[in-house]
């Protein structure tokens, strides 16, 4: 039995007259194999944990999904994740959370939550929940800043940390 065998054509449709020596069952197993390299490659940003708690001293619940993450490699990443509601309360008090609203801080109760790196996320993750119901912590140490903002009421979490400047701008 003979190899089936693919003739190329130029761009003006006509053949070039080449016969090409790849049989069809090897052509499948390129086609297949650039498939795969494409898919691998189109994954997209992933979550890293390590480097959230690294840059943070925040340490993640064992129990957490990643609803959305981005990174555009220049200045900022941005995760939101769902907590486990069961232990929130208790993520919040060891990372000394702080509520937003607060009658005693007219600072914090005009204040209005946000992130910019939501704008790299899905339109649906571009807005943060009512300040009513966020409780926030943040910091600048070693010119990298971050800020976490925790939903109470749903237990969904909102990581964003923004890269240092190394050119000192």
């Amino acid at each position: 039995m003979q190899a089936d065998t693919f003739r190329f054509q130029n761009a003006t449709g006509f053949a070039c007259g080449t016969l090409c020596a790849i049989s069809a069952v090897d052509m499948k197993k390129y086609l297949t194999f650039f498939i795969l390299l494409i898919l691998t490659s189109c994954g997209g940003p992933s979550f890293e944990k390590e480097y959230y708690e690294q840059s943070t001293k925040i340490k993640f619940p064992m129990d957490y999904t990643v609803v959305a993450t981005a990174d555009n490699g220049e200045f900022l990443t941005i995760t939101i994740l769902d907590l486990n509601k069961d232990g929130c309360d208790k993520f919040i008090r060891d990372n000394k959370f702080q509520t937003l609203y607060n009658d005693s801080n007219s600072v914090l109760r005009s204040f209005e939550p946000q992130l910019s790196g939501l704008n790299f996320l899905d339109s649906c993750y571009r807005k943060l929940p009512d300040k009513n119901l966020l409780v926030r912590e943040k910091s600048f140490e070693n010119g990298t800043g971050w800020t976490y903002y925790i939903d109470t009421l749903t237990c969904r979490l909102y990581c964003q940390i923004n890269y240092p400047d190394w050119g000192g701008k």
